[in-house]
């Protein structure tokens, strides 16, 4: 075959032959470079996944990133998310307060997690300015939460993560005390009284020590607190309540007296969750989303159906990326994928803020989730250009979450 002169033409020069092969050669650099640092990502990681997106959603580095996991209290994200999205911003936990004409005083609670000493003041301060400053009794309601049980994953021990769910509690269902050298027993709190039983529950505390405790797994002795607390707090800020406390549904004879708003919007709600991982927040608020949804009393059942339910319809995950039993993460039986999870950060992005800042990583924002075995991060690289979502399973003995963070972190700052 012979090549006309226009053939010629058409043939690669020298310079563009060596143009294209420094190019390749740059690429075949560039990529080789790239998998090693990948790898250097990589080698703590023996059981886990790892996701990295850019600002704009492309994936930058992915390691079994459609492997189920448990993802312990990264989940908290995703309660976050959907609570904001089903309740709305603004929402705030009501609890209702009634008399009856023998002038007792009664207490219904809708679970808000934050009733807390500071808040009982402020309702003490509301009653007061209604001119109610003595009662005659006290009746505490929590009937609308169905009878409390434990959620999946939780266990019997005295820790604050372990704490019972209910409709009316108080300081998140557990007691911040002190004991002294010589064994005595104080409040560890300036503004929460010593009461009866936080004196009892405190002789659990070695002498010396102070802790926050899980206050007890019995629902009766939840209640019997809360009569306790309201009592003192009132008695401190000028409402005394005399006569006994009785634990039952309110009855017709309770006329509605106020209802009072906690003064926390939600989002302060989900920021305290999120900083110190409070399981009992975030089991209160998946329980009155539930409730919201499908209507009250709250119950477990209703609360799972009302979070699948939203899940699926914003984010559409199969039965092998997302499998639900608890909204805390404390339960082992939780199992998402990376995949999943870094969908749900790209929907978080606008509430980044509530996420706690890393203490050495600058710009770097994040969820941990700790459980025996599970060391994981989620969460986001703010750079000049928006926020890069990520996610860190490491479901494996050793913790090296920190190493793995860090070498991500400088993969993500060598991406333009």
């Amino acid at each position: 075959m012979f090549m006309t002169s226009s053939s010629l033409k058409r043939l690669p020069t020298t310079a563009a032959i060596k143009t294209l092969l420094l190019l390749l050669g740059c690429w075949f650099l560039s990529s080789s470079l790239e998998a090693s640092e990948s790898a250097w990502v990589l080698e703590p990681v023996q059981n886990g996944a790892v996701l990295l997106l850019d600002e704009q959603g492309k994936t930058l580095l992915a390691h079994r990133a459609e492997t189920a996991l448990v993802p312990a209290s990264s989940i908290k994200i995703l309660t976050s998310l959907i609570t904001a999205e089903q309740l709305g911003l603004d929402f705030r936990c009501r609890t209702e307060f009634f008399k009856d004409a023998q002038g007792r005083l009664g207490i219904k609670g809708f679970g808000d997690p934050y009733l807390i000493s500071e808040e009982i003041a402020l309702i003490a301060a509301e009653l007061i300015k209604r001119g109610e400053t003595s009662f005659s009794g006290l009746q505490l309601d929590s009937s609308a939460f169905e009878v409390p049980a434990k959620a999946p994953g939780t266990t019997a021990t005295l820790n604050p993560y372990d704490a019972l769910n209910g409709a009316l509690a108080v300081n998140f269902n557990s007691l911040m005390i002190r004991r002294d050298a010589a064994g005595k027993v104080h409040s560890a709190e300036e503004v929460t009284p010593l009461t009866p039983m936080a004196q009892q529950k405190g002789l659990a505390l070695k002498p010396g020590f102070a802790d926050r405790i899980n206050l007890t797994d019995r629902p009766e002795e939840a209640q019997q607190y809360v009569g306790e607390l309201f009592r003192a707090i009132f008695l401190r800020e000028g409402i005394e309540i005399n006569g006994e406390t009785q634990i039952e549904p309110l009855g017709a004879s309770f006329k509605p007296l106020m209802r009072h708003y906690n003064s926390r919007k939600l989002p302060v709600m989900l920021e305290g969750m999120l900083r110190y991982s409070n399981n009992y927040i975030a089991n209160q608020l998946f329980l009155i989303t539930g409730a919201e949804a499908s209507g009250w009393p709250a119950e477990r059942s209703k609360a799972l159906a009302a979070f699948r339910q939203a899940v699926q319809k914003r984010f559409s995950p199969t039965a092998e990326e997302f499998r639900l039993v608890e909204a805390s993460g404390i339960s082992r039986e939780n199992h998402v994928t990376g995949q999943f999870l870094v969908q749900v950060l790209e929907a978080f992005k606008p509430h980044y803020l509530l996420l706690h800042p890393h203490k050495r990583l600058e710009g770097v924002y994040l969820k941990s989730g700790t459980l025996t075995g599970v060391y994981n991060f989620a969460g986001y690289f703010k750079t000049a250009k928006g926020l890069r979502p990520f996610v860190l399973f490491l479901n494996q003995p050793q913790n090296r979450r920190e190493l793995v963070l860090e070498r991500l972190k400088a993969f993500s700052d060598n991406r333009p």
